[in-house]
């Protein structure tokens, strides 16, 4: 089916699609912040349109339904949902609202960039549980952290799976990857952004502060740039510390370290050796060679324990 034409005005009301029909929409719709359009049935729900003027929930609930915002189509919607069971879609720059909530207890499925302003499950203290996939490798998805009425307090993060050859981009504000959550994607943090993980990630470039927890697993290389810093009690592959910042380690990095600017401290364990050009403050244990290199300076704060050669 198709609707075409004129302004839908929603308003403080709620438009609801049912059934396995898939419906197009190419008109402007309106609606205040009270107002709700939702597919509730297995069918797609295509806008097209200008919602510019809609400020309220929008999102697909049903079985096996899809909410899709393609082409000149655009939201200015509080909240976007991809519900259990159902998927919320975009081509990419739909969605107007930087401080946005992205709801993903189904799937949110992009393929071109977004900007939110958290991504949450809807409750007052969850992170959400869904599945992110952004696709394609030029495809960033931006949380910026802003706060907004329907979450005033910016929780945000995931307890679910992103995935896809996209980039997760947090901006600002704090955003927790939970004990169950996995980003698969690339992750950047912004100088105002802050990761914390409980779970696990991939390749992180930190600009901000990365706090890699107990549980915490980066499988690739996190790499420190700018004024970025934090610390790890959990484990890193790779550890490349190149900012002006701090950052140590208690737990465990498992294939190296390089340090070329500013301090790394190391209390734990690092297999593979160590490379430094600026300042490292070391004890622990250290499995393989430790290259000081011109600019260098090895600072032994306690008992360390190594395995292989110190080259000055």
């Amino acid at each position: 089916a198709a609707l075409n034409g004129a302004t839908l005005s929603v308003g403080g009301n709620e438009l609801s699609v049912l059934g396995a029909a898939s419906t197009t929409f190419n008109g402007a719709y309106t609606g205040t912040s009270l107002g709700t359009i939702a597919n509730f049935g297995s069918g797609t729900l295509e806008l097209t349109g200008d919602g510019s003027g809609f400020t309220g929930v929008m999102g697909a609930a049903g079985a096996g339904g899809e909410m899709a915002i393609t082409g000149a189509g655009t939201t200015r919607a509080a909240v976007v949902v991809g519900d259990f069971g159902a998927t919320f879609s975009t081509d990419g720059g739909a969605i107007l609202a930087s401080n946005a909530v992205l709801a993903v207890d189904g799937e949110a499925t992009f393929t071109g960039s977004e900007t939110v302003g958290s991504i949450t499950n809807g409750s007052p203290d969850g992170n959400a549980i869904g599945i992110i996939t952004l696709t394609g490798a030029g495809t960033l998805l931006t949380v910026t952290g802003e706060a907004s009425a329907m979450n005033p307090t910016s929780i945000n993060g995931t307890n679910g799976l992103v995935t896809g050859d996209g980039t997760l981009n947090i901006t600002g504000g704090s955003f927790n990857v939970g004990a169950t959550g996995n980003v698969l994607t690339a992750t950047t943090v912004g100088a105002s952004g802050t990761v914390v993980n409980d779970g696990q990630m991939t390749d992180v470039s930190n600009a901000g502060t990365v706090t890699n927890n107990g549980t915490g697993n980066i499988l690739g290389t996190l790499t420190n740039t700018g004024a970025g810093g934090g610390s790890s009690s959990g484990t890193i592959t790779t550890l490349a510390h190149d900012s002006t910042g701090t950052f140590s380690s208690s737990g465990l990095i498992t294939n190296g370290v390089t340090v070329t600017d500013g301090t790394f401290t190391n209390t734990g364990t690092i297999s593979n050796g160590i490379t430094n050009s600026a300042q490292v403050n070391a004890e622990g244990f250290i499995d393989g060679a430790m290259e000081n290199q011109t600019g260098g300076t090895f600072t032994v704060t306690g008992a360390l324990v190594a395995s292989d050669t110190f080259n000055n």
